[in-house]
């Protein structure tokens, strides 16, 4: 017998048996087998449902079971074939007794069939003690698009070991009576009781209902709260359109294809080469300049070495790090190298910008551009000509072809210097091994031993590496609160964003469907022009989670409490990144909404703390922010912008050139040709750029203040219900709960290779504990004993496993950067995030866990037999003695047993 088919046999024998201890250590062990069945075609979750086993019907659905007897048969089928079996069972003891020799293999048959008859008539017992499932709990509805409503409920009240469910039926209708019914769905999902209902007619009323199904038949339908609902969506108040990355795209595919027409007529622009293999997708216009030659230091030159230090000019360096390793050059140092030695830094924001354009589009496209650039004399090409040299000089000395991302800023000095950082979070171990001999992989602790405190890379080192790990990290699915808050200076206009996301503006989460229906942008609408209606229910509890959600907000931004009633709603549109993420924005007042930087009102408390939010310039956290939520059309919109705008520049360069009429009349219809497609792109670009309509708007005209005043909104509330709260009461006083953060910070050197212990500080300055609480010390007594601490704990980097099914072997752990505000919540992300990539990118059939299931997940400390679980807001570095010198574990928060059984005493 194969070891595969010998645990199939002992988990089915662990079913029979209903050890269900042992069958769930086989699950974890391989839960392939899960739906396997028996010789009478019974799957695990079959036989848990018949013998009424409540216990192992949930271990079986957590895993993922599902039923196929109970599935293809009626409950009357199901009563008839139970007593076949039982039947068969008896027929079979009384031949074998009759007939039993006394032989061993007699023995061995009679013992088999004695089983099997325990077996059916433990089944026949359940199933004449079992009775009709109760009513489905909970029953909601919610709107998820003009063509779509989702429905959520609860297992029955009466979903005990009497009546197990093992089976829902989601029922709809456009009529009340559910005659006709438009459509109907089995859910066999124990553990998802939802469903998204898809291809209805948009302005019409859906009625739903579930009914419970058991072994017995179906119980009574339960319907929904509310009775209806009516698939719409905000655009649809005033018959706006979409800003759908499809029409952009097709949009931008279109005005490409006419442009390489109207190059090269009668040319199929289908048939070019790709872009991506490096050559140009049409002619470039013929120069009647010789190209610039190429300086002493040529394109790939073989005696081109890595700067050891900065001086005054422009700098190009890469970042790549991987865990708590970072590439740098035989000599240590970070990969460096020089682009001009002369140039001016303090002007060098437009040309960062447009090394941003060409980077998002693809590194291939460098190449191109540069090749287009070598065919121009014009100064201010210069410094770009030079960046793009730079770039493919630090492809082929390191070996890799994608280098990252650019850092959202260029890193200044005092000695005149300027620094561009293009960072990469490498994971996959082969592209690891594909660097050349110029560069080696070091730990980050080594390095940042030996860095000099006035060396401005090495001092923003954690900085970068923490912005390329969280800068294109996509929320949740759900309906955000945005904060509008422009900061100007000298150099530039800059946004206020999140540290831990800064590809979204400041938020708090609404609630998890991310559409806003007709109704309830209706009534912002109604109310924002001065038009009083009575909500209806759903409207109302929209309001309410609306004006909740600016509470939170202002509390987290601690915005002043006078200030915060004339702060307004972006009423224009719904900003719709993805089909998961919607957001609606809340503008300052109009005198607060684009402040002069000055130290007097960075002190006023307009904005949020620096600690967590920072100041990211507009254009370049555009291009995040669409890296991050429509990728595809940011890199299509910046390879066709190269295209088209270095094809501009040469037909200009043409047109000065020109010597006779008919050069001049050629060269003026290629500027006219490359200047409407060149506007035809920006029309697409402006269509984009939601954060310059919302300013323009929040800003107001002829000293307008649009938008609906909070104060407004909250005494709405008010006046519908007798019993609501005032204006006051919603928004003037400060709550901390119900934050939503995926922060994760980045470590600083302790001189060690190895994990920092989660706290640096000596035994004299912390009181031990050593009481034992069942193995189990509730996060209240914890912080009852905590100690009193006199200095605030390192950043450093921790080992973290996972003690939950993760698909990876047994023992699999991630080290992470973290800070002293690094919290439980944030770890237990990225943990599963990382391992999630891991079992993806080995082609593992799983399980990975999306973000609706992570709030199942918890973060313990195990020392011995004891475990402490963390809330999810604990900061890490806060953990105190004897627990620093256990381990840190990533559970499910109902395997109590998960870390405990893994863990072993160890510096965490």
């Amino acid at each position: 017998m194969t070891e595969k088919n010998a645990h199939l046999n002992a988990y089915l024998n662990a079913v029979e048996s209903s050890d269900t201890e042992q069958l769930g250590h086989l699950l974890n062990v391989d839960k392939s087998c899960v739906n396997s069945v028996n010789s009478e075609g019974l799957t695990a979750l079959d036989v848990a449902v018949l013998t009424n086993n409540i216990s192992m019907v949930k271990t079986l659905q957590k895993y993922g079971a599902s039923t196929k007897f109970l599935a293809e048969l009626r409950e009357q089928n199901i009563l008839s074939m139970l007593e076949k079996w039982l039947s068969v069972a008896e027929r079979q003891l009384t031949r074998l007794k009759a007939t039993a020799g006394g032989s061993n293999k007699d023995e061995k048959k009679i013992s088999q069939w004695e089983f099997k008859h325990r077996l059916f008539r433990r089944m026949r017992s359940g199933y004449d003690e079992t009775g009709l499932p109760g009513q489905p709990q909970n029953v909601k509805l919610s709107v998820t698009s003009d063509s779509s409503i989702s429905v959520g409920f609860d297992t029955p009240e009466e979903n005990n070991s009497a009546a197990i469910v093992s089976r829902y039926k989601v029922e709809w209708s456009q009529a009340q009576n559910f005659r006709p019914l438009a459509g109907e769905v089995m859910i066999n999902e124990m553990h998802n009781l939802h469903h998204n209902i898809t291809g209805l007619e948009c302005g019409t009323p859906y009625f739903v209902r579930v009914t419970a199904w058991n072994v017995k038949g179906f119980g009574r339908p339960a319907y929904s709260d509310p009775l209806y609902a009516i698939p719409s969506s905000w655009r649809g108040a005033e018959n706006l359109e979409s800003r759908a990355n499809s029409f952009k795209l097709h949009k931008l595919n279109q005005i490409i294809t006419n442009f390489k027409k109207s190059r090269n007529p009668g040319h199929d622009p289908s048939k070019d080469p790709s872009p991506s293999n490096g050559q140009q997708c049409m002619e470039s216009p013929p120069s009647n300049r010789k190209s610039s030659r190429r300086g002493l230091r040529g394109l790939f030159s073989s005696s081109f070495k890595f700067q050891k230090s900065l001086k005054r000019g422009v700098y190009l360096v890469s970042i790549c790090f991987n865990e708590d390793k970072v590439l740098v050059t035989t000599e240590d140092n970070l990969p460096i190298i020089e682009v001009d030695e002369n140039y001016n830094s303090h002007s060098l924001q437009s040309e960062f910008d447009w090394l941003m354009k060409v980077l998002t589009s693809s590194w291939d496209t460098a190449r191109q551009v540069k090749q287009d650039l070598e065919k121009l004399e014009l100064s201010s090409m210069q410094l770009k000509n030079q960046l793009l040299t730079a770039v493919l000089q630090m492809q082929e000395l390191i070996g890799m072809q994608e280098l990252g991302h650019l850092f959202y800023k260029p890193i200044y000095d005092g000695n005149g210097s300027a620094v561009i950082a293009v960072v990469n979070h490498m994971t996959d171990p082969k592209q690891m091994g594909n660097i050349t001999s110029a560069v080696k992989w070091q730990t980050h602790n080594k390095l940042m031993k030996n860095s000099q405190p006035s060396d401005p890379l090495l001092s923003m080192l954690n900085e970068m590496m923490f912005f390329n790990q969280v800068s294109r990290k996509p929320l949740s699915k759900g309906l955000y609160l945005g904060y509008l808050n422009i900061k100007f200076n000298t150099e530039s206009v800059r946004v206020l964003a999140p540290e831990s996301n800064p590809s979204v503006l400041p938020y708090i989460k609404i609630r998890d469907c991310p559409n806003v229906s007709k109704p309830e942008w209706k009534s912002i609408l109604d109310l924002s022009r001065g038009k009083v209606k009575p909500d209806s229910p759903d409207v109302l509890l929209f309001k309410k989670q609306l004006v909740k959600s600016v509470k939170k907000l202002a509390n987290k931004l601690e915005l002043l409490p006078q200030q915060l009633g004339d702060h307004r709603v972006y009423d224009v549109e719904v900003l719709e990144f993805s089909e998961a993420v919607s957001f609606i924005l809340l503008m300052p007042p109009r005198e607060l909404v684009c402040n002069v930087k000055t130290q007097a009102n960075d002190s006023a408390a307009a904005s949020g703390s620096s600690s967590e939010y920072m100041e990211i310039p507009i254009r370049a956290f555009e291009m995040i922010h669409l890296q991050t939520y429509q990728g595809e059309f940011i890199s299509e919109f910046c390879k066709s912008a190269c295209l088209i705008d270095s094809q501009l520049v040469l037909a200009q360069q043409l047109q000065r050139e020109a010597f006779s009429n008919e050069e001049i009349d050629s060269s003026r219809k290629l500027v006219e040709s490359a200047r409407t497609y060149h506007h035809q792109l920006e029309d697409v670009w402006k269509s984009t750029r939601w954060l310059a309509d919302a300013i323009s708007y929040a800003r107001g005209r002829d000293g307008t203040t649009p938008g609906l005043k909070i104060s407004q909104l909250s005494n709405s509330i008010a006046e519908q219900s007798s019993n609501s709260k005032g204006f006051g009461d919603y928004v003037g006083k400060n709550l901390d709960e119900g934050y939503h953060s995926d922060k994760i910070s980045l470590g600083g050197s302790t001189g060690s290779d190895k994990p920092l212990p989660i706290t640096n500080y000596s035994a004299a300055q912390m009181q031990s504990n050593t009481n034992n609480n069942n193995g189990h010390d509730s996060e209240q007594e914890c912080s009852n004993k905590a100690s009193v601490i006199h200095e605030q704990p390192k950043p450093g980097i921790l080992r973290v496993y996972a003690a939950y099914e993760s698909g990876l072997t047994r023992g699999t752990s991630v080290m992470l950067h973290v800070t002293p505000k690094t919290t439980s919540r944030e770890v237990i992300d990225l943990v599963i995030m990382q391992l999630n990539k891991e079992v993806i990118r080995k082609g593992l059939g799983g399980p990975t866990y999306v973000d609706s299931q992570l709030q199942n997940f918890c973060l313990v400390a195990v020392i011995g037999p004891r475990e402490r679980v963390l809330r999810d807001d604990y900061r890490l570095l806060h953990l105190q003695n004897p627990w620093v010198k256990g381990k840190l574990f990533v559970r499910t928060k109902d395997n109590l047993l998960a870390a405990l059984t893994q863990g072993e005493t160890a510096d965490v």
